[in-house]
């Protein structure tokens, strides 16, 4: 499976839900890339064996860790990958993760002005 690009994540908590991105590259197994969450971006480090994925990133500030593990499996021909994230003493949840989809219903031509700018 080929995993680079944006992914559409939602974190499904006992008591409701968050929406992340993840911003990967793959180089052959080895994923690396950003995890966006709700209020900051971090490093993402991980691997991919078959339809298996185990990715982490760590956010770090004066006095606060957190480790965010996620492993899951990819389906849908490589477009979605669901599994459990685990937050430490935050414990365990589930999330799901899409590829993102651009819309195709604003697609029109760009014209850029060529020429000297008028003068008024």
């Amino acid at each position: 499976y080929q995993l680079g690009g944006r992914w559409d994540v939602t974190i499904h908590f006992f008591h409701g839900e968050s929406t992340h991105a993840f911003h990967l590259e793959q180089d052959g197994n080895w994923i690396s890339g950003i995890h966006q969450g709700d209020f900051h971006r971090r490093e993402l480090m991980g691997s991919i064996e078959g339809n298996a994925v185990k990715f982490r990133s760590v956010f770090r500030r004066p006095g606060d860790s957190l480790v965010y593990s996620f492993s899951g499996n990819v389906s849908d021909g490589g477009d979605r990958i669901e599994g459990n994230l685990h937050m430490g003493e935050y414990l365990e949840c589930t999330f799901t993760a899409s590829k993102h989809r651009y819309p195709r219903e604003n697609r029109r031509p760009i014209k850029i002005p060529v020429g000297p700018p008028l003068a008024t």
